[in-house]
């Protein structure tokens, strides 16, 4: 109770030093008569108010637009239509510019709006409903779901899964069918407030789940889409669809040749430096691991983790069913859960020994999810009981050691580790951050899956693999995680780690290193990356 009040005291005290540094740096930046808009997602998170002050403010002195805030959290923490009491609190919120909205006021946020479905978005939406639900056989059909040629069944399904933390969807259910026509309702809001507003770019927190619609919406008309954070600037592109964030993986390798020779050089030492600390079990942000308290490569060692016999050892590496399933495009399975259920099914006709192991136990916001899925492994292993479950924290050294044959993947970072010590990893998608590197084998269809799942004893490791994988990781992390701050570790460090981001402890970091020469120096790299119509800032730019 006492500290529940002390951070709601210091929350308040922190939210008001921060509003008048706003005030301070953006009042002077009034547009002129303008009908071109700025859509900035408004949210709560302490650390994108910053990054959205900066770069909204930017676009607004370059680009003489007004700036105008969206509320992009429907269908996923917050119903399309509000109740009474939630439409009170944001009618009046707004009205007095209360907490979050008194933030986005104050870096120049002229309106602040929710989607409102009217008569006309509503018939749009049940005729389309009408015409084309009834189309819909299984899963698979949803993720071909396009409305006047966009593309949103992917957007749709994760979005179904995160909301109501299941595994998989049932497409016959009432709860589904209700949703589905919530979805086209929200589509047909964005699609026609682009058709009357004249918006010259939008930023948002995420390119999946619902928070992707506006994007995909305004990037079929041809509007500037940027998905920002603390460490990273990049333009979201459909054809990337969630992973603008990490560039255009398809070209890694490609890319990585045009790199000068000297930054090659020095990517690659740095990035050969960081995966020895990885694979030493360090965590953190030195390793690009700074949202994880756990490493996979701990030196903890449970006995007997894989059994002595001379049976093939066959591990799968699970993801968290509700996490951007198709954060990467369309894999051989519709979700994770289908993915599971399959190899439960295909195991029975191998010798292996079959293994599974969830991710690491994480602390903070990642372990609510962690429990779920949790709970559905071990509800698939009573289905498939001679598939034996391993600790959570099983260190992947101690499998590496005990003999361990191959490694099970639909798209996860066990396929740029495991290789590295030996060992053959085989991916779910063809879409895959490492899917222009043959240190994992990534096959081009689920009948060539299907065949490689049989036949994993024959699977190998390329004899380059330690050098490709060192390469991707290069790409990988390329991003230009200082472009707001001299050094983000140093950042994470002193607000007390990845989990205060979005905690009074970031405003009060800001409010301490923001002056005139950080505001500057971000615009120049901000004017650079606009300038060069890339996917990603890197740290070279």
């Amino acid at each position: 109770m006492i500290l529940n009040l002390k951070n709601y005291i210091l929350e308040f005290f922190y939210r008001r030093k921060f509003i008048r540094l706003n005030k301070k740096i953006f009042s002077k930046r009034v547009s002129k008569k303008s009908n071109k808009i700025f859509l900035v997602e408004f949210n709560k998170f302490h650390n994108l108010h910053v990054v959205y002050s900066v770069f909204s403010n930017y676009y607004k002195k370059n680009y003489n637009c007004t700036l105008q805030g969206f509320f992009n959290y429907s269908l996923l923490s917050a119903p399309l239509k509000f109740n009474i009491l939630n439409q009170l609190k944001w009618t009046i919120g707004n009205f007095i510019n209360l907490k979050t909205f008194a933030i986005y006021r104050s870096f120049g946020v002229d309106k602040i709006f929710k989607p409102n479905v009217d008569e006309n978005i509503l018939n749009s939406a049940e005729n389309f409903y009408n015409k084309n639900f009834f189309k819909i056989k299984k899963k698979e059909d949803v993720l071909k779901l396009e409305v006047k040629n966009i593309l949103i069944g992917d957007l749709l399904y994760d979005t179904y899964l995160k909301s109501r933390i299941i595994p998989t969807i049932n497409i016959f259910s009432e709860d589904f069918k209700n949703f589905f026509l919530d979805f086209l309702k929200l589509y047909f809001f964005w699609y026609y407030f682009f058709k009357t507003n004249n918006v010259c770019g939008v930023v948002a927190s995420h390119g999946v789940y619902s928070y992707g619609l506006i994007l995909r919406i305004a990037e079929n008309k041809k509007i500037p889409c940027f998905v920002l954070n603390t460490n990273y600037l990049s333009r979201s592109k459909s054809k990337n669809y969630g992973g603008s964030i990490i560039g255009d993986f398809t070209n890694y390798k490609n890319d990585f040749k045009y790199l000068k020779k000297n930054i090659q050089k020095k990517t690659f030492y740095k990035s050969k430096k960081i995966l020895n600390q990885k694979f030493s079990g360090k965590t953190g942000v030195e390793v690009n691991m700074e949202y994880a308290d756990v490493s996979s490569f701990s030196k903890n060692k449970k006995k007997n983790a894989l059994s002595k016999s001379d049976k093939f050892k066959v591990l799968i590496s699970t993801h968290d069913f509700f996490d951007a399933v198709h954060l990467f495009g369309k894999g051989f399975f519709v979700d994770f859960y289908e993915w599971l259920i399959f190899l439960g099914k295909i195991s029975a006709k191998t010798n292996y020994e079959w293994y599974i192991k969830n991710h690491p136990i994480y602390g903070g916001k990642f372990r609510k999810y962690q429990i779920f899925t949790d709970q559905i492994v071990n509800n698939i292993i009573k289905i498939f009981p001679h598939i034996k479950l391993l600790h959570n924290n099983t260190s992947n050294k101690q499998l590496i050691y005990e003999g361990l044959g191959a490694v099970l993947t639909v798209y996860g970072s066990v396929a740029a580790e495991f290789p590295f010590f030996g060992i053959p990893v085989l991916n779910a998608s063809k879409l895959n951050p490492h899917c222009s590197y043959s240190f994992s084998k990534t096959p081009n269809s689920r009948k060539e899956y299907e065949y490689h799942i049989l036949n994993l004893s024959t699977l190998s490791v390329p004899t380059n693999a330690k050098k490709e994988i060192i390469e991707y990781h290069s790409m990988r992390h390329m991003v230009e995680e200082n472009w707001l701050f001299g050094s983000y570790a140093n950042m994470l460090k002193k607000i007390g780690g990845y989990h205060n981001l979005q905690t009074f402890s970031f405003y009060k970091y800001w409010l301490n290193y923001c002056d005139k020469s950080v505001i500057e120096e971000s615009e120049k790299k901000i004017n650079f990356f606009l300038k060069s119509g890339g996917v990603r800032l890197h740290r070279y730019y």
